[in-house]
Order: C-alpha cells, then sequence, then structure tokens
C-alpha cells in the first residue's frame, strides 16, 4: 500500500505542481551530470536558476572564494531588488562550522549549536539582513570550494527534509564540478600570462636587436 501511496502522490504533485516538478526533476538529473571544466559561468548560472525554481525560493546566491581566497563572495545569484549581494570572511567561525559539517546550515543553528556562539556580531546581522534560509557547503575533498546560500521561500513556510536532502545530494556534484572548472580557469589564466611573457620577450628582443644594429654597422663601417 504504501508503494502505491507515495505514486498516488506524485501524480498529485504533478497535476497541481507541474512547473516546480519539472524543475525538481532537472535539479535531480544536474545532480548526476558531469560537466565540462570549461563551463564555469553555464554551470554556475544553470545551477543557480534550477535551484531557485525547483525550491521555489526568493532569491539563490552561489558564493566563491574571491581571487585573494580571503572570503567567499557572489559569483552568481538570481535575486530581487530587495536582496543584495553579502560576503562572508574565509577565516569566520561560519565558514569553519561549514567546513567540518556535512550538513545544511540554518539560521535556528545560531542558537542550538554551541559552536556557533562565537559568529561575530557583524555576520549574525549579515545573516538577519539578508533573508538567508539555508546555507549549503559546497565540498570537495573536505575542502570548502564554494557556498549555496538560499533564502526565504516564495510560499511561505520552511524547507523540508525532502528539500535538504536533494540539495545535499545536488551541492555533492556541483561541488566537484565547479572546483574543476575553477581549477581549469586558473591554469588558462596561467597559460595566458606565459603567452604574454613570451610575446613581450620576442619583442624586446627584436627591439634591443634593432638598436644594436645601427652603431654595430657604423663601427663596421669607420
Amino acid at each position: 500500500l504504501q508503494p502505491a501511496m507515495g505514486k498516488a502522490q506524485q501524480l498529485v504533485d504533478r497535476l497541481f505542481q507541474r512547473e516546480r516538478w519539472d524543475y525538481l526533476e532537472a535539479l535531480k538529473r544536474f545532480a548526476q551530470e558531469s560537466w565540462d571544466v570549461r563551463e564555469l559561468t553555464k554551470l554556475s548560472s544553470t545551477l543557480v536558476a534550477i535551484v531557485t525554481h525547483a525550491m521555489q525560493s526568493d532569491w539563490v546566491f552561489l558564493m566563491l572564494p574571491s581571487p585573494a581566497g580571503d572570503r567567499f563572495m557572489v559569483a552568481e545569484g538570481t535575486a530581487p531588488s530587495s536582496s543584495r549581494p553579502f560576503t562572508i570572511a574565509a577565516n569566520s567561525a561560519l565558514v569553519t562550522w561549514l567546513t567540518q559539517h556535512d550538513r545544511v546550515f540554518g539560521p535556528q543553528d545560531l542558537a542550538t549549536d554551541p559552536y556557533l556562539r562565537i559568529v561575530s556580531p557583524k555576520d549574525r546581522e549579515t545573516l538577519t539582513e539578508s533573508g538567508v534560509a539555508l546555507l549549503v557547503p559546497l565540498k570537495s575533498k573536505d575542502e570548502l570550494t564554494g557556498i549555496l546560500a538560499l533564502g526565504p521561500k516564495l510560499a511561505g513556510g520552511g524547507y523540508n527534509w525532502e528539500d535538504i536532502d536533494l540539495l545535499k545530494a545536488v551541492s555533492r556534484q556541483a561541488a566537484t564540478s565547479i572546483e574543476n572548472a575553477r581549477l581549469y580557469a586558473r591554469e588558462m589564466e596561467r597559460l595566458s600570462q606565459l603567452e604574454d611573457l613570451e610575446k613581450l620577450k620576442s619583442t624586446l628582443l627584436l627591439t634591443v636587436s634593432h638598436e644594436l644594429k645601427t652603431p654595430i654597422t657604423t663601427i663596421k663601417t669607420a
């Protein structure tokens, strides 16, 4: 009877929440796909868009480490004008907690988890003012490579355990894909810098050769 009731519930969900159902299925497919490492921008925008619609969130931010590595900042997002991007310091207690735990953070954890009592007033104010409902850690090889920040649900209420389980499954695949894409982009930037240095070296050698050619010719003539 239980499997039959589950299938019946799925049918009802598909009829009355057709659009959200389609996005939930898309989110499941996203968790199973392997992305091209050259598509960091497309990967980020697709992840944020699908999560926003599937979870029916007011907004979603994908936060990645800054170039200096000192903070996590918004790299991609779907936010209304009422919500503004924010940053979280990489050495903050909140980031340390996300790194050490394999679960999703909710504002209620600030009151129930003893470790989070040391979160700075500034970070608490940031979470409150921005209206963060969930922070999903994106971890690759036990390293925090990004954070998925979700705002409140548009329809009211909170995120249920099914939503959180799906987000955790997606976060594992997304973390690996995003980290690979970031490493690829970093190597391409280094390669571009090396090519620029090689061009500069060739130009310098040509210039020096030309400048030396005239006096040498004069000396030989004399």
